[in-house]
């Protein structure tokens, strides 16, 4: 925490390795915040390296969502093109909690539909659980949180009815372009 003090960026990639251990995760992303967007580079490139830690990139989306500004959002919406099959979840429950926490952010429709159709292009592959819920996250960042979390949890209902009607709240809230490639994505996974 001290180092961070000085402003000096010399010394960030000495605290990032530390937002891998579960002990010190917290006090090393309250280090980096003192460098505000100033530090939304180095983290992009840690994202990047292959030869990375995954547990450490696991933990890179919070530290951008914990930053919340508009730059932190199109890093994410970045790490997402490039790293959705890999760490989805994490980038994906950043976003959410950035779309939650911030409502004055823009999440750019693109880079979340592109995203979208990753996500349903694959459906027919196993991971339905695991597909509908990346969808969902990222239908949440162009919709209303409250309707797709309300309809994702009709969808993942025991009960048929239940499920019916969570599709039919689905196709009244997506817009036609939205509709094309989500709800037969949405079928598939319920029938899996």
């Amino acid at each position: 925490e001290g180092v961070s003090l000085t402003g000096r960026r010399f010394f960030v990639p000495l605290i990032v390795p530390y937002l891998a251990d579960d002990r010190l995760m917290l006090y090393a992303q309250r280090a980096l915040l003192a460098y505000g967007e100033r530090v939304l580079g180095t983290l992009r490139d840690y994202m990047d390296d292959p030869a990375e830690d995954v547990q450490l990139k696991h933990a890179l989306p919070g530290c951008l969502a914990a930053v919340g500004t508009q730059q932190a959002v199109r890093v994410l919406l970045a790490f997402l093109q490039n790293h959705q099959e890999a760490l989805g979840e994490p980038i994906i429950d950043a976003l959410d909690e950035l779309r939650r926490q911030k409502t004055d952010l823009i999440f750019d429709e693109g880079p979340v539909l592109a995203a979208i159709l990753r996500e349903t292009a694959l459906a027919g592959r196993g991971h339905a659980d695991f597909r509908l819920r990346r969808v969902v996250g990222l239908l949440a960042l162009i919709y209303e949180p409250e309707d797709i979390h309300r309809a994702y949890t009709g969808l993942t209902s025991d009960q048929r009815a239940v499920r019916s009607n969570a599709t039919e709240l689905l196709d009244n809230l997506l817009r036609p372009e939205h509709k094309r490639d989500v709800l037969p994505a949405v079928e598939l996974w319920l029938s899996a």
